[in-house]
């Protein structure tokens, strides 16, 4: 889907069905905040991800099944954004939500506690067209070269002084766990495919 001739999905297609989505930007902030929650299990995440995502939703078990892959594949944002490396997650948006909200901020004029139904894929725009120059990039910059060991004295220094902050998320939760964590951020920035994911 291209964003400047398509229109953004309102809603999706299950079982011959349409269900609308709740496609603000906080919405998809929220499930992406469930996710990351070390306390709730996977099946409370996906629940979570059901309940905040669709007004109203499939009765059978196959059609839930549907909905929460729909649901993965729209929070993925579908445009063609560049690639990017495997690896470890080097962001958080509930850690590093701050500097993403000034990043947004300082590089597109968008002020985030303004918009009240900023659709997520016009988020997920905004958020990876962040300038290289701000203070989010450069952090997450550092930390992957702190991963890779290619680090500079100056930004080991650096990553000493600022402690914590410098070094990526915690990984909470088990290994199956976190794959599903991984899944949202590599689809998130990844090219996906949206054949099922309607225009409203």
């Amino acid at each position: 889907m291209n964003l400047l001739t398509g229109d953004l999905p309102r809603e999706v297609e299950i079982q011959g069905q349409r269900y609308p989505l709740n496609t603000g930007f906080r919405t998809g902030l929220r499930i992406l905040e469930a996710f990351e929650d070390p306390e709730l299990t996977p099946g409370e995440r996906q629940a979570l991800l059901l309940k905040l995502l669709y007004p109203r939703l499939p009765a059978t078990a196959q059609g839930l099944h549907k909905a929460l892959e729909l649901g993965i594949r729209f929070l993925s944002g579908t445009y063609d954004p560049p690639k990017v490396p495997g690896g470890p997650r080097l962001y958080s948006f509930v850690r590093d939500g701050e500097l993403i909200f000034s990043g947004i901020l300082s590089c597109h004029g968008v002020d985030l506690s303004r918009e009240q139904e900023l659709h997520w894929w016009k988020f997920c725009a905004l958020f990876r067209e962040l300038g290289e120059d701000c203070t989010f990039c450069r952090l997450v910059n550092l930390r992957r070269r702190l991963i890779q060991g290619t680090a500079t004295r100056e930004e080991k220094r650096l990553a000493a002084a600022l402690g914590p902050a410098a070094f990526p998320p915690a990984e909470p939760g088990t290994a199956e766990e976190m794959t599903r964590i991984e899944e949202f951020y590599r689809k998130l920035n990844q090219h996906g495919s949206n054949e099922e994911v309607e225009n409203g």
